[in-house]
């Protein structure tokens, strides 16, 4: 295993496409192989590798973090080990090493990605639900799996990141934050309330990054981020989108890489102008759809009255009638203590 001097080293390096075209890192068996220096100079230039030593001499032998009362070791997991996600090895870029602070997820026998806009319509809290419920049910049917066995993955971002972790710990399905900051800046700070959450139920979670831990949020390294969420998952489930957003570039990347990319329709329960433009322009060029038949049932039947529909459903429908929007701000999304 890596020291974290070595592993800040490693991460400090340029990152080039040019490198990844002649095969990365998969060209050599690790820093301890026989043709490392050798490697080392003949693709990067002697002024990265003095910085990349210089920002990993700023770095002691072993770091932890406090969150929440939690105090952990914060592991280094490189390409050359074997607990290296698989999966996120055969892609074009894969990052030399992983960061990891909380529960370990290598256990993990698959990993869904959830993503779409931080800002998320109430619709769009009810079909989290729903798929999670929909994704549990099948794997309590299939026997092959468990949800100790799942782990949902995301951007750790606000919106839809942040309701699909906080439904995935309640029905006790663990979760992976992929972070575009150091460990150290894990951010936004709003969400550090989930890995509360996660140890009160007992539930995994982890966060996750390819950055040295000391590194602050850069826009430039979101796109970088989200590579990693699609090269974990086998599936990446694109909830809302518009046009200009993050998680379009996920999408992108899970085309890229052949994983299975599924988009909710999220224009057929709320006619929001703008608010899903990137997700129908997917569906429109060959995307799958996210079938919800629980929310369709719950929400796009009309009320008979003869019987007394459930609140959401008459909620819908009511706003429906309004022109407003389509639920109100806290359906199915139930407040933390």
């Amino acid at each position: 295993m890596l020291k974290m001097k070595e592993a800040v080293f490693l991460a400090s390096l340029p990152h080039r496409q040019s490198f990844f075209s002649y095969g990365g890192w998969k060209m050599t068996k690790g820093i301890d192989s026989d043709d490392w220096q050798e490697f080392i100079k003949t693709f990067f230039l002697p002024k990265d590798l003095r910085k990349a030593w210089q920002e990993a001499k700023s770095y002691p032998n072993k770091l932890t973090l406090n969150l929440y009362g939690r105090l952990a070791e914060i592991k280094i997991i490189s390409i050359w080990d074997k607990k290296y996600p698989q999966a996120l090895a055969n892609i074009f870029d894969p990052p030399p090493v992983l960061f990891l602070w909380g529960d370990e997820y290598l256990s993990y026998k698959d990993y869904l990605a959830i993503v779409g806009t931080r800002r998320a319509s109430p619709i769009c809290q009810a079909a989290i639900r729903a798929l999670l419920n929909q994704i549990k049910d099948l794997i309590h049917k299939s026997k092959l799996h468990s949800t100790k066995e799942l782990a949902v993955v995301s951007g750790f971002a606000l919106g839809v990141d942040s309701i699909a972790h906080r439904v995935a710990i309640e029905l006790g399905i663990g979760g992976i934050g992929v972070l575009g900051s150091g460990l150290l800046y894990a951010s936004p700070r709003t969400n550090l309330f989930i890995i509360k959450e996660a140890v009160k139920k007992n539930v995994p979670f982890a966060l996750l990054s390819e950055f040295p831990p000391k590194m602050r949020p850069c826009p430039y390294n979101f796109p970088r981020r989200n590579r990693i969420i699609s090269g974990m998952s086998s599936v990446v489930h694109l909830i809302q989108t518009p046009l200009k957003s993050g998680a379009l570039i996920t999408a992108r990347y899970a085309i890229e890489e052949g994983r299975d990319l599924k988009v909710f329709d999220h224009d057929v329960f709320d006619a929001s102008p703008g608010s899903n433009e990137g997700g129908r322009w997917l569906i429109e060029n060959g995307a799958e759809k996210i079938i919800l038949a629980e929310l369709e049932k719950q929400i796009l039947q009309k009320p008979n009255e003869s019987y007394r529909p459930n609140k959401e459903q008459l909620s819908f429908w009511k706003t429906q009638q309004r022109g407003l929007k389509a639920l109100g701000n806290n359906f199915y999304l139930k407040p933390l203590n």
